[in-house]
């Protein structure tokens, strides 16, 4: 499981994943918090989610 945030986010604090990686904590579920940099709400999740494509491309590709 991976959970994304951005330090530069000014309308999403990273303490939104706190929760998050809380829950996955109590069910035993292994997470990664990734910080995408200094940048904006819109931009960090551009930059998320091209990490998520990249993983799903490496997947198919090893698949």
């Amino acid at each position: 499981m991976s959970l994304f945030h951005a330090h530069g986010d000014k309308d999403v604090d990273d303490c939104h994943s706190a929760p998050c990686a809380q829950q996955l904590t109590r069910h035993d579920a292994r997470y990664r918090l990734t910080d995408v940099g200094d940048h904006d709400l819109g931009d960090s999740v551009g930059r998320a989610l091209a990490r998520i494509v990249r993983f799903f491309d490496e997947v198919a590709d090893a698949g």
